[in-house]
């Protein structure tokens, strides 16, 4: 690259929301939000977080939405754990 310089900041990807590590179904004034990450037991990394956060977005844009649920794709997946 000609001009670039090795504390170049590098752009972000662009988001796309797939349905297949996001899901979102509208179920009545309930949005069903599901990971999808089997592979990864549900663990949620940089992507899934956009993901999530774009769903949120989806719902919050929505006045027809009330309230929105969160789950995940794998069966006996129950639990979430916030790690810090």
């Amino acid at each position: 690259m000609v001009g670039a310089t090795a504390s170049a900041t590098p752009r972000p990807r662009p988001f796309v929301l797939t349905p297949l590590m996001v899901g979102y179904e509208r179920r009545g004034a309930a949005p069903l939000v599901t990971i999808d990450r089997r592979e990864r037991r549900n663990a949620v990394d940089g992507e899934t977080a956009a993901a999530l956060f774009a769903a949120y977005e989806r719902f919050a844009a929505d006045d027809g939405a009330r309230v929105i649920v969160l789950t995940g794709a794998l069966k006996g997946a129950r639990r979430f754990r916030v790690r810090p």
